[in-house]
């Protein structure tokens, strides 16, 4: 037995040792070698970051001439309402109705500004219209406030007839003046930048 006991001490030995240098692998060098690799993950990562905004940094100046170009082009486009402010705005939109009107043949009976009103990044400028005309006029009108330049909504429209009851005048009735309402809105240019 002796012999036994002399071999099994030694594979005991053995065993004990290669668990003392497992013991150690797992727990002292795979922490620090899976700590070397998060590192140079983490440093691959960053050096791809910093190429990026490298790449960004340089194409900056090119478009912040971009959109300069893009918002000068927007003020001479004469898709807004001129005017800084919703006041300068309305103001504008007052005489353009005003000259509209005049140009066929109608009369303004009322004009009122309305609140201007957020939307997204635009402001909204409105005028509520009261006016006289006939019907033939009133088409030429409303086309070219909604057809031209800056762009122009018509809401609300209302249109009354002034009907005449008399047997005598049966010719008023065949082109009769119209009385008209309805809100004129347009949009300023909403600040790039």
């Amino acid at each position: 037995m002796s012999v036994f006991t002399k071999w099994g001490n030694r594979l005991t030995a053995v065993v004990l040792l290669l668990l003392l240098v497992g013991a150690v692998v797992a727990y002292g060098v795979m922490p620090v070698v899976a700590s070397f690799r998060t590192t140079e993950e983490s440093f691959v990562h960053t050096e791809d970051l910093l190429t990026r905004f490298g790449q960004s940094a340089a194409t900056r100046d090119a478009y912040r001439a971009q959109i300069k170009a893009l918002s000068e082009g927007q003020t001479g486009s004469g898709l807004y309402v001129p005017g800084d402010t919703p006041a300068l705005a309305a103001a504008d939109l007052q005489e353009r109705i005003r000259a509209a009107v005049n140009r066929s043949g109608g009369e303004i009976k009322s004009t009122q500004i309305l609140a201007s009103q957020r939307q997204g990044d635009f402001e909204r400028v409105g005028l509520r219209i009261a006016l006289s005309m006939p019907m033939e006029p009133l088409l030429d009108l409303l086309y070219s406030l909604e057809a031209g330049r800056p762009y122009l909504f018509v809401n609300n429209l209302e249109i009354a007839a002034r009907v005449s009851r008399r047997r005598s005048e049966p010719a008023a009735n065949e082109d009769p003046v119209l009385a008209i309402r309805f809100d004129l809105y347009g949009f300023l240019r909403p600040e790039i930048g």
